[in-house]
């Protein structure tokens, strides 16, 4: 299911699945409906999904897919981000970037 909502999100907007959308991707991809439908509708993981939403507004995130490189440069821990689909180019810089403070040769 999740492979099926990424290959389904490019190009719409926010908020765009709704509960018969969802379930006609469901649907196309063989899932056990009768589960399924019970799962969605007794919003089971309501509060774990709130939660992940909260925490990455909170770590500044806006959207998905986002990178996040952890590093130790000193005695202090770093981060750096890469928020969207970028060229690796733009990783490889960042991660030259986080290596060099790191002091890694």
């Amino acid at each position: 299911m999740y492979d099926a909502l990424f290959a389904n999100v490019l190009g719409e907007e926010a908020g765009s699945f709704t509960a018969r959308r969802l379930q006609a991707i469901a649907e196309s991809i063989g899932l056990d409906m009768q589960a399924f439908n019970a799962c969605y509708s007794s919003n089971k993981y309501m509060n774990d999904v709130n939660q992940d939403f909260a925490d990455a507004r909170a770590a500044g995130i806006q959207g998905t897919p986002f990178f996040v490189i952890t590093y130790t440069a000193g005695a202090q821990t770093k981060t750096d981000t890469v928020d969207g689909a970028q060229p690796f180019s733009v990783f490889q810089q960042k991660l030259d970037a986080a290596l060099a403070a790191a002091g890694a040769k």
